[in-house]
């Protein structure tokens, strides 16, 4: 959502009671607007209300105390709320849903007023240990355990990034081989090699387990959106690519908090170093 300039603003309507998938339809509308990337949302519970049926509904009636009128309103682009509203419609069943021009005045978020106006570029670590789609799973397993991150990039042989494979990733996938929770970093010699041992078995290739829906930034792109993006779509890496999708950095939570204490110091240069194991 711009900081300021026209918007458009939509407001639902519905009952306390409604649902959507097994789900309260308030979660379930926040959560479809969060993943959707929107600036934010918020739901109102109201305490009394009447609507088509004519019934009024209030707290004070027993029988109709868990559901009560709730209302929600979402400011956005116009492009946006344009996006967004089929999804809207599919899952308010019965409600109103209304559309107004609204003039902002001023929008800031958090971010704005922690993170430095700094492009992505100044704190992003480069070269970028990789893995190729055909690497065995135990092997970057074992890259995770020896280097201080928790996501890997996969990229092809030009360095395109084809999708990132993440620690709970293959944590959820060694349900017949416990791993210990979070890879742990400060392990012992022993400890790590019994690790390793566990799952030396795992000669599946990291392409089936990989995460081919990515989300990379440009190296311009400002820390804030980088931000915005990791808290939206769940992650804590991002990776970097130029104007052709070649990797060339990554950027993670940990580097956004060290340029908040204004303490960051550039990395110099855009190469990437892929992790290819013998044979491979």
């Amino acid at each position: 959502m711009p900081s300021t300039g026209t918007g458009q603003c939509i407001t639902i309507y519905f009952g306390e009671a409604d649902r959507w998938q097994q789900q309260p339809l308030s979660m379930a509308l926040l959560e479809t607007l969060r993943r959707a990337g929107c600036s934010g949302a918020t739901i109102t519970r109201g305490v009394a209300s009447f609507g088509a049926g004519s019934r009024i509904k209030t707290a004070t009636l027993v029988d109709v105390a868990g559901d009560l009128p709730m209302m929600l309103t979402v400011i956005e682009t116009p492009e946006c709320v344009a996006r967004l509203l089929p999804t809207l419609r599919e899952m308010v069943a019965g409600g109103l849903i209304i559309v107004e021009e609204v003039d902002i005045v001023q929008y800031s978020s958090r971010f704005q007023e922690t993170l430095p106006d700094i492009p992505v570029h100044v704190v992003m670590k480069a070269p970028v240990v990789t893995v190729s789609p055909d690497t065995p799973v135990a092997e970057a397993v074992r890259v995770l355990v020896q280097h201080v991150f928790t996501a890997l990039p996969v990229v092809d042989a030009q360095q395109h990034v084809l999708g990132m494979v993440h620690e709970v990733d293959l944590l959820r996938r060694s349900a017949e081989t416990p791993v210990p929770a979070g890879l742990p970093r400060a392990m012992e010699p022993a400890e790590q090699a019994a690790l390793l041992a566990q799952l030396g078995q795992r000669q599946e290739p990291v392409a089936a387990v990989m995460r081919r829906e990515v989300v990379p930034i440009a190296p311009d792109t400002s820390i804030r959106t980088a931000a915005h993006r990791m808290l939206t779509h769940e992650v804590k890496q991002v990776p970097v690519v130029d104007a052709a999708g070649v990797l060339v950095g990554i950027v993670s939570r940990i580097d956004l908090l060290r340029s908040a204490s204004a303490g960051y110091l550039p990395h110099e240069g855009y190469h990437s170093w892929s992790y290819r194991p013998a044979g491979y």
